[in-house]
């Protein structure tokens, strides 16, 4: 294996175990302080939790497959169904963005910083999607 793809791999790991640590530790924390201090507010937040430990295991199953196909294309291989899953994923990362988005207006929490929020996760994942349908196999 080369040192680049070797390093690739190790921050992948590294990005993984991260996002897994923020996934189980920090978002339910997260829930509980915001109820503590915003008592109004405490019909979204196991949702609001619940939504971002869903939104970030579809990134990190992503970062799993965009991983592989760096490792296949290194190889000299092509992988489509890895690419295919991929955007499967963020399809699935963009619909959860939409009903987000959706459900936060509906139950009144629309603030502006989260729905850019929303609305930059969107438009990531609708460039990442566009982007290989948009390109000609020669």
């Amino acid at each position: 294996m080369r040192r680049s793809t070797a390093v690739t791999l190790t921050v992948g790991l590294v990005a993984l175990i991260g996002t897994l640590l923020v996934g189980q530790t920090v978002l339910p924390s997260w829930g509980r302080s915001v109820r503590a201090m915003y008592p109004e507010a405490h019909r979204i937040v196991t949702p609001a939790v619940v939504w971002g430990i869903v939104v970030l295991a579809c990134l990190q199953a992503v970062a799993v497959i965009a991983l592989r196909l760096v490792a296949s294309a290194r190889a000299g291989r092509t992988a489509t169904g890895s690419a295919r899953a991929g955007l499967v994923l963020l399809g699935a990362v963009l619909v959860q963005v939409v009903v987000g988005f959706v459900g936060l207006s509906w139950l009144g929490f629309g603030q502006p910083g989260v729905m850019l929020g929303l609305i930059a996760i969107g438009l990531v994942c609708a460039v990442g999607i566009a982007v290989p349908l948009g390109r000609r196999s020669p």
